[in-house]
């Protein structure tokens, strides 16, 4: 379901422009320097990096969203010291 709904999601300008600093960074220095006046983490960057450099489609990012967010759930609902109920609310974000 995550997936799908990650596919079908139109891109945003703040993710394409994750996307595109990622994608036309020459080298790793420049991608560190840019992507600090950004709002998101120089981790984001980073893991964009690679999908960038293997294929040139903006939806790759989607699809490495769309497979962190299922390992976050799988890592709550695995090693969270909650019970049942309040995974289940964490997961959906109450």
């Amino acid at each position: 379901m995550e997936v799908w709904l990650a596919w079908h999601q139109e891109l945003w300008r703040d993710e394409m422009q994750a996307w595109l600093i990622a994608r036309d960074s020459p080298d790793l220095r420049s991608l560190l320097l840019v992507g600090r006046y950004e709002g998101s983490p120089p981790l984001w960057h980073l893991l964009l990096r690679p999908l960038a450099l293997l294929t040139h489609r903006p939806e790759a990012m989607q699809l490495l969203q769309a497979a962190l967010a299922i390992v976050s759930f799988f890592l709550l609902c695995r090693f969270a010291p909650f019970s049942r109920w309040q995974k289940v609310l964490l997961l959906f974000n109450y």
